[in-house]
């Protein structure tokens, strides 16, 4: 967890997490937990990951500035159904005026994230890269 703030101008407090490329038995290397190692895009999840006990908890330390990305963007769709109608987003839910590529399919949705959506997300990845069966 990077931190725990409210997000999206609800008034409730959540996490942003981040879920490292790292896969294997052991644990990591702390190399492998940085910020430019991310399987996918920052998400904002509720607590049932780490309640339930599904998330392992790499490490109990301060968050340093080394460990955090410059900014947080999001995707916002338009509701239209169309995969390439969406809007990007900063924490608070305002829209960011910045050119779209391709590394925005990269980022997590704006909203209410938890350990089922993450687990799909990267169950995805895994099956693209051939790591799991499809």
């Amino acid at each position: 967890m990077i931190k725990k703030a409210s997000f999206f101008g609800l008034g409730f407090e959540l996490n942003l997490v981040y879920v490292y490329d790292a896969m294997g038995f052991d644990r990591p290397a702390p190399a492998a937990l940085a910020a430019t190692n991310l399987i996918l895009g920052p998400s904002v999840v509720n607590n049932l990951g780490f309640s339930r006990g599904y998330w392992q908890i790499m490490s109990s330390e301060p968050v340093r500035a080394a460990d955090v990305l410059e900014a947080h963007l999001f995707v916002r769709f338009k509701g239209t159904g169309r995969a390439d109608d969406y809007e990007l987003v900063d924490e608070a839910g305002a829209k960011v005026h910045i050119k779209h590529s391709k590394a925005d399919t990269l980022l997590a949705q704006s909203g209410i994230g938890n350990y089922n959506l993450i687990d799909w997300l990267i169950q995805e990845i895994l099956r693209a890269r051939g790591v799991l069966p499809a």
